[in-house]
C-alpha cells in the first residue's frame, strides 16, 4: 500500500520524533492494518481481521432445562400400556362401614365388596427435528449434530411432559371432545383434598394438615411438589423459629447461614420436598405467538359486565379494580390476549359476587380455537395472570359465536399451585404405551428429519391420596420487591 521498505530508511525514518514526511492518514492506515480487531463477521477489506482465527468453545452453553430438572419424572413409577384405552379396576370399599357385631348364634349380616373400572387414554407427545445435508458433513464445534438434535429434542419432550404431569388437562377442547393433553395432577385430585392458602405462603402447619387429609384417606404421604418461590418463601418462615437437627447445632466455622431443606416429618411420617421450576405462578399472556395458534379476539370483543351474584369468593382478594384480557388456544399454543371493555370495580359489598365475562369469536380461521384462556390483574394492579382455561362451548360440533364465564375468584392473580401425596405403585402410574423412540422420516430433499415419540397417560388410581393446595402466595418481604 505505501510501498517499499517500512523500516527506518523508508518515507518513515523519522517516525520515531513525529510523523517524519508520512501524513496521519497513512499512520492510521498502517495501524489498521496491523491491528486484528474485535469484528465477528466476515466484511474485512483492509485490516487483518480474515487472518485471525476466531475462538469458539467446544463445550456447547445451556441456557434452558437440562435433565435434573425433571422431579417428578425421575419419582413416578413407570409401567407399560398394552392399549391406547388403559382400563383398571379400583377397590373403593370392602363394605358398610357399620354393624358386623353379632348376637350370640345370630348370622352376620352379608356385606359386598365395591368395585369399580375405570379408563384411561393415552396421550401422544412428539416433535419433529431437521438438519440439512451439508450440515452433516461439516465438522461441528459440539460433536455430532444429528446426536445433539436428538438429545435436545428428547429434553424438550420430557419438558413439556413435566409441566403436563401437574397442569395436563383432557377438557381443553369444544363440548363433548377429549383434548390432546391427559389429565396432570392438578385435574385428578379429589375436589374435596384442595387446600386453599387464600394468598399466604406454605407453612408446617398446612403441610401437617395436608399430610393429615392423605392418612385419613388410608394414604402414606411420601412426597411435596412445589414451586421454587414457594419452597423459597417456606424456608424463611422455618429459618425464624431457629430449629436444628442436633447434628446442625454447632456453628460453622466458615460462617455459612442457613441449610437445605430436603424433607419434613409431619405426624403422617416423612415427606419428600421436591421443588420443580415447571410449577409457576399463574403465567402472563404469551408474547410470542406460536404458528398454528388462533387468531386472539377482535378489539371491543371481550365485554366485562358488572358484578352479580352471590357465588364469588372475592374476599380472598379484596375490593378493588379488575382488569381483564382473554385469548384463545389450541394444541399449538395461545393467541395474544385481548384486553376487556373496562376494569371492573369491586366494593366491600361487591366480595360475594362474581364477575361476568362475554367473549365474542372471531371469524373461523385456518387455525380453530379449542379453549380460552382468562387473564386477570390483582386489584389495582397492572399485570395480567391467568386465572382460568375453558373448554369452548359448542352446539353440535359447532363453536358457539359468544362465550361466557363468570369469575369467581378460585384462583387468585399471581399464585402458585402444589402437590402433596404417596408416591407408589398402588396410587398412580405413568403408563406408557411407546417410551421415548426415535422415528426417522422419508427424505426428499438435501435434509434428513425424524421424529422424537413418547405416548403415555398419567393414572391416578387413587385420587383422595393426594392433596392439592391452590393460592399460594409470597412473603410480603419478596411480594414487595
Amino acid at each position: 500500500m505505501f510501498g517499499g521498505d517500512f523500516g527506518v530508511n523508508s518515507s518513515f525514518k523519522e517516525m520515531e520524533s513525529g510523523f517524519g514526511i508520512g501524513s496521519a492518514q497513512q499512520l492510521s492506515e498502517l495501524r489498521k492494518a496491523l491491528s486484528a480487531g474485535y469484528q465477528a463477521n466476515t466484511a474485512f477489506t483492509t485490516t487483518g481481521g480474515p487472518l485471525r482465527v476466531q475462538s469458539l468453545e467446544s463445550s456447547l452453553k445451556v441456557l434452558t432445562n437440562t435433565q435434573r430438572h425433571y422431579k417428578f419424572w425421575q419419582e413416578v413409577p413407570k409401567t407399560p400400556a398394552y392399549s391406547t384405552v388403559e382400563e383398571y379396576n379400583t377397590l373403593t370399599q370392602y363394605g358398610n362401614d357399620n354393624g358386623g357385631f353379632n348376637f350370640e348364634g345370630v348370622l352376620p349380616q352379608q356385606d359386598d365388596s365395591t368395585y369399580t373400572r375405570n379408563i384411561a387414554l393415552v396421550k401422544f407427545l412428539g416433535t419433529t427435528r431437521q438438519i440439512s445435508h451439508p450440515l452433516s458433513l461439516v465438522k461441528p464445534a459440539h460433536g455430532d449434530v444429528i446426536a445433539l438434535e436428538n438429545q435436545n429434542g428428547i429434553l424438550w419432550i420430557l419438558r413439556r411432559l413435566e409441566s403436563a404431569f401437574f397442569l395436563g388437562n383432557s377438557t381443553l377442547m369444544p363440548t363433548g371432545q377429549e383434548g390432546a393433553e391427559f389429565n396432570g395432577l392438578s385435574q385428578q385430585i379429589d375436589a374435596n383434598n384442595v387446600i386453599d392458602l387464600l394468598g399466604n405462603p406454605l407453612s408446617e402447619e398446612v403441610i401437617e394438615e395436608g399430610a393429615n387429609v392423605v392418612a385419613q384417606n388410608y394414604g402414606t404421604p411420601t412426597h411435596m411438589f412445589l414451586a421454587l418461590r414457594a419452597m423459597a418463601d417456606f424456608a424463611k418462615t422455618v429459618y425464624g423459629k431457629e430449629r436444628f437437627m442436633p447434628q446442625q447445632a454447632s456453628v460453622d466455622a466458615n460462617g455459612n447461614l442457613g441449610y437445605f431443606i430436603q424433607s419434613i416429618v409431619t405426624q403422617a411420617g416423612p415427606i419428600g420436598i421436591r421443588p420443580d421450576v415447571f410449577i409457576q405462578n399463574t403465567p402472563n399472556p404469551v408474547t410470542n405467538v406460536a404458528n398454528g395458534a388462533p387468531v386472539a379476539p377482535s378489539g371491543g370483543a371481550v365485554v366485562v359486565g358488572a358484578a352479580t351474584g352471590t357465588d364469588g369468593n372475592f374476599y380472598k382478594d379484596g375490593a378493588g379494580d379488575y382488569a381483564y384480557a382473554v385469548a384463545l388456544g389450541n394444541n399449538y399454543g395461545e393467541s395474544s390476549a385481548t384486553a376487556g371493555n373496562v376494569a371492573q370495580t369491586l366494593t366491600s359489598a361487591d366480595l360475594q359476587k362474581h364477575i361476568p365475562l362475554t367473549i365474542t369469536m372471531p371469524v373461523a380461521g385456518a387455525n380453530a380455537p379449542q379453549y380460552m384462556s382468562i387473564y386477570r390483574t390483582q386489584p389495582g394492579g397492572a399485570v395480567l395472570y391467568r386465572i382460568a382455561r375453558v373448554g369452548l362451548a359448542a352446539t353440535g360440533g359447532v363453536i358457539n359465536a359468544t362465550q361466557t364465564f363468570n369469575d369467581v375468584d378460585t384462583i387468585m392473580a399471581g399464585t402458585s399451585e402444589a402437590y402433596l401425596g404417596e408416591m407408589s405403585t398402588h396410587v398412580l402410574h405413568f403408563k406408557q404405551l411407546s417410551p421415548l423412540a426415535k422415528m426417522d422420516l422419508a427424505i426428499v430433499g438435501p435434509a434428513y428429519r425424524w421424529m422424537i415419540l413418547l405416548y403415555g397417560v398419567l393414572v391416578v388410581y387413587a385420587p383422595k391420596k393426594w392433596v392439592k393446595y391452590i393460592n399460594i402466595g409470597s412473603s410480603s418481604a419478596v411480594a414487595t420487591v
